[in-house]
């Protein structure tokens, strides 16, 4: 009887011990995927950061920063949609017209709203990555040309005056500007920028730029210059000083 009851309880015993290893076994299984998907993920940034980076040191990452950025912000926006499609049109329209629903829907929804508010969250941050430096590019290439205007007109050096303008101008229409308004250049040290802007119409890309010009004894004038990209370079067209 007891030896019954000893071998009955060895069986159990057994049959836990299986089950127990069993359920370690799924849980490994269901973990390994779980595991590459976080491995392939983390090499994704790892090369899209890099990428970035090396784009960033050639001149292109703004341009890169801006297509990716757009482009992972309007798959989580249909990503973001898809999902809350499944819930009734009141709670659609809701999440679609009232300002700020979507973060409460998403951040009271998060395990199936985290996946695409994440995509769009990065998506976000290459964007602002991408424009912030094509929008302050623009700012030093344009003072760029008018500082160098500027330090050539103080001393009079007209060829290279002249290199910073548009060949639509006349050297000796330069000239004469310069010697006509030397009380401009005279005394020049710095230049200050408070505002700058860069559109294009008719295949034909203008800037514009202002700010102050600084001189001997602490002098600011305020300036304007425009300019116009000619064969993917800055060519001064006009320039107003007061005083």
């Amino acid at each position: 009887m007891q030896s019954d009851e000893a071998k009955k309880a060895r069986e159990e015993l057994l049959a836990k011990w299986k089950s127990r290893r069993y359920q370690e076994g799924a849980e490994i299984k269901q973990e390994t995927p779980r595991a590459r998907r976080r491995i392939i993920f983390l090499a994704l940034a790892f090369v899209l950061v890099a990428t970035f980076v090396g784009l960033l040191q050639i001149g292109l990452a703004p341009i890169v920063g801006v297509v990716i950025g757009g482009i992972a912000l309007f798959v989580a926006g249909i990503w973001e949609l898809f999902v809350i499609n499944k819930e009734p049109w009141s709670r659609v329209l809701l999440y679609i017209l009232i300002p700020f629903y979507s973060l409460y829907y998403t951040f009271t929804r998060w395990d199936k709203m985290k996946k695409p508010f994440i995509v769009g969250l990065v998506g976000a941050v290459i964007l602002v990555a991408g424009i912030v430096p094509a929008f302050t590019q623009y700012k030093g290439e344009l003072e760029d040309v008018f500082v160098e205007f500027m330090e050539a007109a103080a001393i009079k050096d007209i060829d290279a005056a002249y290199a910073c303008c548009s060949p639509l101008q006349d050297r000796g229409e330069v000239a004469d500007f310069i010697d006509y308004n030397y009380d401009c250049f005279a005394g020049y040290e710095a230049v200050t920028t408070s505002s700058w802007e860069v559109a294009s119409s008719n295949g034909v890309t203008q800037g514009y730029i202002g700010g102050a010009i600084i001189y001997s004894g602490e002098q600011r004038l305020p300036f304007e210059a425009w300019l116009v990209k000619e064969q993917g370079v800055w060519k001064l067209i006009g320039i107003s000083v007061s005083y």
